[in-house]
Parts: structure tokens; C-alpha cells; sequence
């Protein structure tokens, strides 16, 4: 009898957190283009789709280039040029340049 207790306890526990991944997708906003960038605040969350196009490395972070005209900075993406991608974003401002940094990155 407490197996299966136990056994119900970590379903329930394992579809709870799978719930809050799905919930958290779901208050980002999808970003078509880079052209409103300036009606966001600081440290928006992003949902980013596209086709990989071309890739960059400055320093230790990488920029990478989607075909809808998206770029982001990525510290440990993998080659992901010709690939369609998802990636969750937050917008940064430094001297007056905006910038998106990728959270994560999912191969489609």
C-alpha cells in the first residue's frame, strides 16, 4: 500500500513541473521581427522561432542569425547553422543597443 502511495505522490509531483514549463511558454511573447524592441522593458522573455541562416563568434558568446531577421547571443549553443530552431530570450539594453540572450535553445 505505500508503494503505490509513493508511486502517486511522484506522478503527481513530475506533472506538476511538467505543468510549469508548459505555463511559463505560454506568458512569453512570440517575436516575429526585431522592430518593436523599443515598447519592451528590459529583461522581456521572448519566444524565438526560425531558421539558423548564419552564426558568429565574438569573445565567448556566439550571435546567431534567424532568416526572419531575429539574432541572438548564445554562450553554448552548438552548431545549429541550416537548423530550425526555438529559443526562449530576454531582451537586455547596454548603451543604448538592445540585444536578445538566449535562455535556451531547441533544435525543432
Amino acid at each position: 500500500m505505500k508503494i503505490d502511495n509513493f508511486v502517486l505522490f511522484i506522478s503527481i509531483f513530475l506533472l506538476s513541473i511538467l505543468s510549469v514549463f508548459f505555463i511559463f511558454d505560454f506568458f512569453l511573447i512570440e517575436l516575429k521581427n526585431k522592430e518593436n524592441l523599443e515598447k519592451y522593458d528590459d529583461k522581456t522573455m521572448f519566444l524565438l522561432k526560425g531558421s539558423v541562416i548564419e552564426e558568429k563568434t565574438t569573445y565567448n558568446q556566439k550571435i546567431v542569425f534567424l532568416d526572419n531577421n531575429i539574432s541572438f547571443y548564445c554562450d553554448s549553443c552548438p552548431f545549429l547553422v541550416g537548423k530550425k530552431i526555438t529559443a526562449r530570450a530576454y531582451l537586455e539594453r547596454y548603451n543604448g543597443a538592445e540585444r536578445l540572450i538566449a535562455l535556451s535553445v531547441k533544435i525543432d
